[in-house]
């Protein structure tokens, strides 16, 4: 996968399946999950998809979350990119990102197991 120029940002999303599938990249939105609490930064992170910006993070919450699958995804995205992303959630390693589940598929450089 060739990234466009720009600063290179790695993130880590806990995925089902390695390979992932474009449906490891869906917003609860596109889930279809209702919005619980309507304000603007809920309803932004409700918009986005969750990852964190260390494997640690991503592990410690699996650990927590065994359903969310048993794999990590390691994404490398650029500023200037498809795929925008944002700290998000008030932890300093939870992030959200927006785009097309495809562009964040295809941003996958590694999978590795939990």
């Amino acid at each position: 996968m060739a990234l466009e120029e720009g600063p290179v940002a790695t993130f880590y999303r806990i995925v089902k399946t390695d390979p992932p599938a474009e449906s490891d990249f869906l917003s609860y939105r596109a889930l279809g999950r209702p919005l619980l609490r309507d304000t603007p930064s809920q309803r932004r992170s409700w918009e986005g998809v969750s990852v964190t910006s260390t494997i640690d993070a991503a592990r410690a919450l699996a650990a927590r979350a065994p359903s969310l699958g048993r794999f990590i995804a390691i994404l490398e995205l650029t500023e200037t990119g498809p795929v925008r992303f944002g700290q998000t959630g008030g932890v300093r390693q939870h992030y959200d990102l927006w785009g097309e589940s495809g562009d964040m598929l295809a941003a996958v450089v590694r999978v590795v197991p939990i």
